[in-house]
């Protein structure tokens, strides 16, 4: 739990870096030594009573013994910890490989890619890459455990000749009538339980570094702080203006600048249409807009203050999206849709009219359980399996749901067909009364509507204004409408 709250803790430029990943995979292995930990103290205590008492007898027999069988007990110490931290160190080195190897499997096994696996016939790729990379851990497993199993045979067996020291000095007593049969067969097995005690202590000591090691590295993973500091204070009611000005950002682990000095307002009761090719940094845009990363230069007002003095979850209050790689939700439609505010998940009114906005095919739903009705057969073998088009109304029906002041949409008519597009914007003028609206989009017809259009080139903001007032400019937007103005007339 502490794991999955400091995941979703840390900003989303993280996920950008795939060393965050072998981190989190590193953190959840590591964090089991809690667990271990909590024994190996109860163990330690047990160890050491008992050590200690059959030190005391052991003594009185001759002082040396006990320090001569410490003695060669020590090696296994120093072999113990040594091939724990190799074991260690080769597990924060294989966990990226491992990832991989769990990957491969998961395509191998996954609904989602269970298509493409059958008609492409790439089934023996993958099997066989799962056993080539399985073969290289197995062979470095092998190795590893060979050399421990090497140098923790040769530590066990000096602390035998400190025993065997014992046996042979009583048996001298007993033979020289100091000693009888039965201090051989007490000195015999206490020098047994010491020796058996000293190895507990020592197997647990080691342990205990190892544990130590692996309890540092899930300390600092849970110490990363996010990039995007959530230090606002500020609350907000409704987002009433937006305004960027000379905004630039580079991603995080990256060299090029995706957004240069773009500026540009947006006020309620308007619609903002962000056009350009792919790569141009539409979906940027809209990253930053929700506070996703932060700028690099410049800055984000909302209402006209800096955005970065609002309170994050203040904020996201106002805020309805759909994304451009929206997910499926597996689950009852109420839920699904109910996602962007899940307080109101009960409110059935609510459910169907966010529906409704968004054109959800009503007829999906199963009489006797309505909007109950599972969507894909994860959890339901009668569950309802959707089109990409009817996936996506879910997704706008979730924005819808929240009833927010900004509502953004990503590519929101990429699966929809050109029925479902044109209502779907109707709507949006619609449902857009005294609210900030943003659309990204590639199809240059939806964009006719818009209060004002945005043309993105290489990152940088090269035109601004109504349809007809680019259209009159002549430049990348016409040009760019006309093409797909004559494709469209065939």
């Amino acid at each position: 739990m502490e794991i999955i709250k400091q995941v979703n803790y840390l900003d989303i430029s993280y996920f950008d870096n795939p060393t965050f990943y072998d981190d989190m995979q590193n953190a959840l292995r590591d964090s089991r030594s809690l667990q271990s930990l909590t024994w190996l103290s109860l163990s330690m205590i047990k160890s050491v009573v008992q050590m200690v008492s059959n030190l005391v007898i052991l003594m009185s027999l001759s002082i040396y013994l006990p320090i001569l069988m410490i003695l060669l007990c020590l090696p296994g110490i120093f072999i113990d910890k040594y091939v724990a931290k190799r074991k260690y160190n080769w597990q924060l080195e294989r966990a990226r490989n491992d990832r991989k190897l769990g990957y491969i499997k998961n395509i191998l096994q996954s609904k989602k890619t269970a298509k493409d696996i059958r008609i492409f016939g790439v089934q023996e790729y993958f099997k066989d890459r799962f056993a080539e990379m399985w073969q290289v851990w197995f062979g470095e497993k092998k190795k590893l455990e060979k050399q421990k199993m090497t140098l923790s045979f040769s530590a066990s067996v000096l602390p035998f000749f400190a025993s065997t020291a014992v046996l042979v000095m009583v048996g001298n007593g007993i033979f020289n009538s100091t000693l009888t049969l039965g201090d051989y067969s007490l000195y015999g097995g206490i020098s047994t339980q010491l020796l058996a005690s000293i190895t507990t202590l020592t197997g647990v000591i080691n342990q205990s570094y190892e544990s130590e090691m692996r309890l540092t590295k899930y300390a600092d993973f849970l110490k990363t702080e996010p990039l995007v500091k959530n230090n606002g204070k500020q609350t907000l009611e409704s987002v009433d203006t937006i305004e960027f000005r000379n905004v630039s950002f580079t991603y995080p682990n990256t060299n090029r600048m995706v957004l240069r000095d773009v500026s540009f307002t947006l006020h309620s009761n308007q619609s903002l249409a962000l056009v350009g090719l792919n790569g141009a940094g539409k979906s940027t845009i809209v990253k930053l807009i929700l506070r996703l990363y932060d700028p690099d230069g410049g800055e984000i007002l909302i209402n006209g203050i800096n955005i970065k003095e609002y309170d994050t979850a203040s904020y996201y209050k106002c805020v309805g999206v759909v994304f451009q790689d929206f997910c499926h939700y597996n689950l009852k439609i109420r839920e699904a849709v109910a996602l962007s505010d899940i307080d109101g998940v009960n409110d059935d009114q609510r459910v169907l009219e966010a529906c409704r906005n968004a054109d959800v095919d009503m007829s999906i739903l199963k009489p006797e359980e309505g909007i109950d009705t599972y969507l894909g057969k994860v959890f339901d073998v009668d569950g309802v399996e959707l089109s990409g088009g009817n996936w996506q109304k879910i997704a706008i029906a979730q924005a819808y749901f929240k009833k927010s002041s900004l509502m953004i949409f990503d590519e929101p008519n990429a699966a929809l067909d050109p029925e479902s597009e044109r209502r779907l914007f109707e709507k949006m003028t619609n449902l857009g009364q005294d609210k900030c609206v943003i659309y990204v989009t590639h199809r240059l017809s939806s964009a006719t509507t818009a209060d004002q259009i945005l043309v993105i080139h290489n990152g940088v903001c090269i035109e601004q204004g109504t349809h007809s007032q680019l259209m009159e400019q002549k430049g990348l937007y016409c040009d760019l409408f006309t093409k797909q103005a004559e494709h469209y007339k065939g």
